[in-house]
């Protein structure tokens, strides 16, 4: 029982770690595989955490917590750098093709000239 918990945490961070990888090379198709994983990792861990008792030696080491803890934060930051990275195509992209919103909040581009399709009643 005392290895339930640090397996889990090694799994959870075993994940994580796909997840970073996912999101550094831009692989959306492992990203996505990644969740079900991660939820799957979540569980177990929370499972085995309930079942832990601190006086048997059933929690993980900090060692392994922490390296869990490192392997979230890479992915919090790729996430975000990837987030910002698509911010940014997509309104370039908008830019170049006349789309997208001006600073007054109205609509641009060739759908904003278009005649309203209203349901008429």
């Amino acid at each position: 029982m005392p290895e339930q918990a640090a397996d889990a945490v090694r799994k959870v961070r075993d994940v994580l770690d796909e997840i970073g990888r996912s999101l550094a090379t831009f692989d959306l198709g492992e990203l996505l595989a990644a969740g079900p994983a991660l939820e799957s990792a979540l569980t177990a861990l929370q499972r085995a955490m309930a079942a832990a008792r601190p006086a048997d030696g059933g929690l993980p080491d900090r060692a392994s917590v922490d390296l869990a803890r490192q392997a979230l934060l890479r992915c919090e930051r790729l996430g975000r750098s990837l987030d910002d990275l698509t911010r940014i195509s997509v309104s370039a992209r908008n830019a170049l093709l006349g789309l997208g919103y001006d600073r007054t909040g109205h609509e641009r581009g060739p759908l904003s000239t278009a005649p309203s399709v209203e349901a008429r009643v």
